[in-house]
């Protein structure tokens, strides 16, 4: 072992630099040492993304209260495990099965050279509106799509709206502690999503099985969070779980409708 860390050169007492953490091993510069660290830092059990999970789904609320209080070093980070996970859904298999939407015919001609961005958008809604409803198949392709597309944009419009509200309500905290708390509700709704899509059920069991996991993940973490003692308090966070749920629901909702557009939208000249 090195008598001093090559990363900083401070002395070395253990399998970690005591100045900058850096693990202390032997340098190999090939491909396969570089993936293979990647993947047994993730998958190893002792990761701290995988005790993360566990409390992330059995006990809502648990993370976001053990990180106000101070209790984070042995969790996952909160916008790191955001990311990770988005990475890891959108690239997991598609559990629906459905084809990739795509615009066909004169849908994909190019606007006219004089066609303004909102006269391309207004286009872009009609051809929304002009969807047939019991085309079923074209309908979910359509939805996987944009979802596959724009969900993590969903996410962040629908958790900074959800932090923003907290913040009205919740004045005595930070607003970070309000961003960390609906991190970790976006956290659960990505994982939720893509696991109540695994069993051949049709599309609506699914798509109610994914409803009332988020409400009634939403309700029990806000409980947990932000709910008050006596009745008086429980009535009261039972009132603002409902809106908390309206809170996270409504920009998530328009900023799927708003790429649901964009993606109608004919080119540009």
């Amino acid at each position: 072992m090195s008598a001093k860390c090559a990363n900083c050169q401070a002395k070395l007492a253990g399998f970690f630099c005591s100045s900058c953490g850096q693990k202390v091993h032997t340098l190999k510069r090939s491909v396969g040492f570089l993936l293979g660290d990647a993947l047994g830092s993730l998958f190893s059990y002792e990761n701290k993304f995988w005790k993360t999970l566990v409390p992330l789904f059995l006990r809502p609320g648990l993370l976001t209260q053990d990180h106000v209080e101070g209790r984070q070093q042995r969790y996952f980070a909160p916008m790191r495990m955001f990311l990770l996970v988005s990475i890891l859904v959108f690239f997991a298999p598609d559990t629906m099965n459905v084809p990739t939407y795509e615009l066909s015919g004169e849908w994909a001609e190019p606007a006219p050279a004089s066609a303004s961005f909102f006269d391309r958008a207004k286009t872009g809604l009609d051809r929304l509106r002009s969807f047939d409803p019991e085309d079923t198949e074209t309908l979910t392709s359509f939805n996987v799509t944009v979802a596959k597309r724009f969900l993590t944009l969903y996410m962040i419009i629908g958790v900074f709206g959800l932090a923003f509200f907290l913040k009205l309500i919740h004045r005595n905290r930070f607003l970070v502690d309000h961003v960390v708390f609906a991190v970790h509700i976006a956290i659960f709704m990505y994982m939720w999503n893509w696991l109540a899509r695994l069993p051949p059920w049709p599309p609506e069991v699914s798509a109610i099985i994914t409803a009332i996991g988020q409400v009634g993940y939403m309700f029990a973490a806000y409980w947990r969070v932000y709910g008050w003692p006596g009745w008086k308090g429980r009535t009261a966070s039972i009132v603002g779980g409902i809106f908390v749920n309206v809170a996270f629901a409504v920009p998530y909702g328009i900023t799927a409708q708003m790429s649901a557009v964009y993606m109608l939208m004919p080119p540009a000249a």
